[in-house]
C-alpha cells in the first residue's frame, strides 16, 4: 500500500512539473509587456518594479529551455510509466552500483595520475618544479603593484562581510564568489593585509605552470609543454592577474584542468574523471559565469571527437554523449545550487544587470572591434613586438598543420572559435579585455607547438641525442631560472614599499579630526576605505560629498585628474570647497594631496 501511495505522489509531482514546464514556455512566448500586465496583478502596489525588460531579456532563453526540458523529460516518463516505474524501484540497486564503479574509477584515475607525473621522469618533474618555483618568485616580485579599484570593492563588499552575504548579494558583479569565500578564509586565518588578499590567486596563478605542462604534454611534446610553462610562468598578463585579487586566473586555471581531463576522458571511460569535469567547470561559474566560453568550447569539443570516432574505451557513441551530457547535468545542478541564494535574493541584478544586457547590433560590432584591439594591447604590453609576431605565427602554424603535429583529430582551437563565434552572436556581449584571460594560457601552449614542433622535425643532431627544440628549451630554461633567482634578494625592499594610496591614508588618520570629509576620484574611493580600515580609521570620514568642516581631496595626477573635478559638489558640477582657501598638504609621486575648506 505505501509503494503505490509513493508512486502516486511521483505521478503527481511529474504531472506538476510538465504543467510547470508548459506554463514556463507558454510565458517566455509572451512579450514583455503581456507578462509585465500579468506580474503587476501579483504585486501588493499593482506594479512590480523588480521587473525588467533587461531581466525579461536575460531569462527568456534560460526559462525556455527549462521548461522545455521539464516537458520533454516529464512527458517521456509519463508516457513510458511501466519502464519508469521498473527503473524506480531499480534505483537503489543501480546506486549501489553506480557508487561502487564511481569509487573503482576513482582508483584508476589517482593511479593514472601518479603514473603520468612518475613517467615524466625526475630530470623533467625538477624542470617544472623550478619553473612553478620562478613563477612564483616573478609574481611576488609584482606584489607592490598598487591596490585595484576591483579588488578594494570586492574585499569592503563582500569579502569582509559574513559568508551569507558572500553568497546572497550579486549587486555589482566584483563579487567573484568562489574567490571572495577564499579570501574570507584567508584573511581570517593569516590576517587581513594586502597580500593576504593577493595570496590565493598568486598560488592559482603559479599552479597554471604544471597545469600547463600536462596540457602541452596530452596535446604536444615534452619540450613543447616545457616552452609553454615557462611563457605561463613570464608572460605579463598572467603575472599581472595573477597577482590582482580577481577571479579571472581561477578561470584560466580551471580551463587548463578541463582541457587535461577532457583529452583523458576522451580515450578512457572513467566516470571520476567526468565527475571531476562537471565539478571544475561548476567551481569556474561559481567565480565567474565567463566560464560559459571554456565551458562551451570544451564540451563541443568533446562531441565533435566522439562524432569523428576519435574517441576509445566506449562501447558505442551513444555510451559516450550519455556521459557527456550527464557530466553536463552536473555541472548546471551544482551551479544552480552554488548560486540559489543569489538567485533568490539578488536575482534582478544577477540576470539583469547592465554588464551583461547585450548591446544592439551597430554598437556591438564598434565595441567588439575596440576591444579586440584592447585585447591586443594588454596582451602584448611590455612583450617586444617581433616575440608577439613570432607568437601570432606559432599558433597559424600549430593550427594548420595540426595534423601532424598533435595527437587529436578536431583542433581544440577550432572548438573554441566556434564557439566563441556563437555566444557572440547569440549574446552581443561587450566583453572587455579582462574576460578573455581564459585564452592566454592556451594560446601560449599553441603558440609554443607551432614553434618548437617544426623545430623538432629538422634532420639535424646537437652532440649525439640532442636536436634543435631540445637546445632551444634548454637555453630558454636556463635564462629563466638564471633572471628567477637574480630577482630573489630584491623581494624584501620592494615588499616594503606602499602605494601612494596606501601612502595617503597612513599620512591622514593622525591629520583628520572629526567633521573632516576625505574624497577622491570613483576609481581610488575603494582602495582608500580598505587603507582607512586597515589602519583602523572609520571609513565614515570617505564619501564623495556632504557637510564637512574641512575637505582632503586626493588627486590623481597621473590619470589627468584635477582639483576641480575631484573636489566635492554642490548639485551638479558647483565645487563645495572655497578653491582660493585649497592648498598642497603632500605630494607623492603619482598623488597629491589638498586640504580646503567649504564655501561659505
Amino acid at each position: 500500500m505505501k509503494i503505490k501511495f509513493t508512486f502516486l505522489l511521483i505521478q503527481i509531482m511529474l504531472v506538476s512539473l510538465l504543467l510547470t514546464g508548459l506554463f514556463l514556455v507558454w510565458g517566455s512566448l509572451q512579450s514583455f509587456e503581456v507578462l509585465a500586465s500579468l506580474l503587476n496583478r501579483l504585486a501588493s502596489d499593482g506594479e512590480l518594479e523588480s521587473f525588467t525588460l533587461s531581466i525579461y531579456q536575460a531569462l527568456r532563453i534560460p526559462i525556455t529551455l527549462v521548461g522545455t526540458g521539464f516537458v520533454v523529460l516529464t512527458g517521456f516518463l509519463l508516457l513510458q510509466w511501466r519502464k519508469t516505474e521498473s527503473w524506480i524501484r531499480g534505483i537503489p540497486t543501480q546506486s549501489t552500483r553506480f557508487f561502487s564503479l564511481l569509487r573503482k574509477d576513482a582508483q584508476i584515475f589517482v593511479k593514472d595520475a601518479k603514473t603520468a607525473i612518475a613517467n615524466q621522469g625526475w630530470l623533467t618533474n625538477s624542470v617544472i618544479t623550478g619553473v612553478t618555483i620562478v613563477a612564483i618568485i616573478l609574481r611576488l616580485e609584482t606584489l607592490d603593484i598598487p591596490l585595484t579599484h576591483d579588488e578594494a570593492y570586492m574585499y569592503n563588499a563582500f569579502a569582509s562581510r559574513s559568508l551569507w552575504h558572500m553568497v546572497s548579494d550579486y549587486h555589482l558583479p566584483n563579487n567573484h564568489v568562489l574567490l571572495s569565500i577564499i579570501i574570507k578564509i584567508v584573511t581570517g586565518l593569516l590576517g587581513n593585509h594586502v597580500w593576504t588578499l593577493r595570496l590565493p590567486t598568486i598560488i592559482v596563478g603559479a599552479l597554471m605552470v604544471p597545469a600547463s605542462y600536462f596540457f602541452a604534454k596530452r596535446f604536444y611534446s615534452r619540450e613543447t609543454a616545457i616552452l609553454s610553462s615557462i611563457l605561463i610562468a613570464v608572460f605579463p598578463i598572467l603575472v599581472k592577474y595573477s597577482v590582482w585579487a580577481r577571479g579571472y586566473v581561477i578561470i584560466g586555471l580551471i580551463t587548463l584542468i578541463l582541457i587535461t581531463l577532457a583529452d583523458y576522458v576522451r580515450i578512457k571511460k572513467n566516470r571520476f574523471a567526468w565527475l571531476l569535469i562537471g565539478l571544475f567547470s561548476a567551481l569556474g561559474f561559481f567565480t565567474i559565469p565567463i566560464m560559459l566560453f571554456p565551458f562551451g568550447a570544451l564540451y563541443i569539443w568533446l562531441i565533435v571527437s566522439s562524432v569523428l570516432e576519435d574517441t576509445r574505451s566506449y562501447e558505442s557513441r551513444l555510451v559516450f554523449f550519455k556521459h557527456w551530457v550527464s557530466s553536463g547535468i552536473v555541472a548546471a545542478l551544482i551551479t544552480i545550487f552554488l548560486y540559489t541564494p543569489i538567485i533568490i535574493h539578488s536575482y534582478d541584478r544577477f540576470f539583469g544587470n547592465g554588464f551583461i544586457a547585450p548591446l544592439i547590433w551597430d554598437i556591438f560590432l564598434i565595441t567588439t572591434w575596440t576591444r579586440l584591439r584592447n585585447t591586443w594591447a594588454d596582451w602584448t604590453e611590455f612583450v617586444p613586438l617581433w616575440i608577439s609576431l613570432l607568437g601570432v605565427f606559432g599558433f597559424l602554424v600549430s593550427l594548420i598543420f595540426h595534423k601532424k603535429f598533435s595527437r587529436q583529430k578536431f583542433p581544440l582551437q577550432l572548438a573554441f572559435l566556434i564557439w566563441i563565434i556563437t555566444m557572440l552572436i547569440a549574446r552581443r556581449p561587450d566583453m572587455q579585455p579582462r574576460f578573455w584571460l581564459f585564452l592566454v594560457a592556451p594560446i601560449l601552449v599553441w603558440s609554443a607547438a607551432g614553434i618548437i614542433e617544426p623545430l623538432k622535425r629538422i634532420p639535424l643532431k646537437v652532440g649525439k641525442v640532442w636536436n634543435p627544440a631540445q637546445v632551444f628549451v634548454t637555453i630558454i630554461f636556463a635564462v629563466f631560472f638564471v633572471h628567477g633567482l637574480i630577482t630573489v634578494p630584491s623581494l624584501p625592499a620592494r615588499w616594503n614599499q606602499k602605494d601612494d594610496l596606501e601612502k595617503a591614508a597612513v599620512y591622514l588618520k593622525d591629520y583628520i579630526e572629526p567633521g573632516d570629509l576625505v574624497t577622491a576620484s570613483t576609481n581610488h574611493l575603494p582602495a582608500m576605505r580598505y587603507y582607512f580600515n586597515y589602519y583602523e580609521v572609520p571609513r565614515g570620514y570617505i564619501r564623495p560629498s556632504g557637510t564637512f568642516q574641512r575637505a582632503f581631496i586626493i588627486v590623481d595626477k597621473q590619470s589627468g585628474e584635477t582639483l576641480y573635478s575631484i573636489a566635492p559638489k554642490l548639485g551638479f558640477d558647483i565645487p563645495a570647497i572655497d578653491m582660493d582657501t585649497a592648498k598642497v598638504l603632500i605630494e607623492f609621486e603619482f598623488l597629491t594631496v589638498y586640504e580646503s575648506y567649504p564655501v561659505q
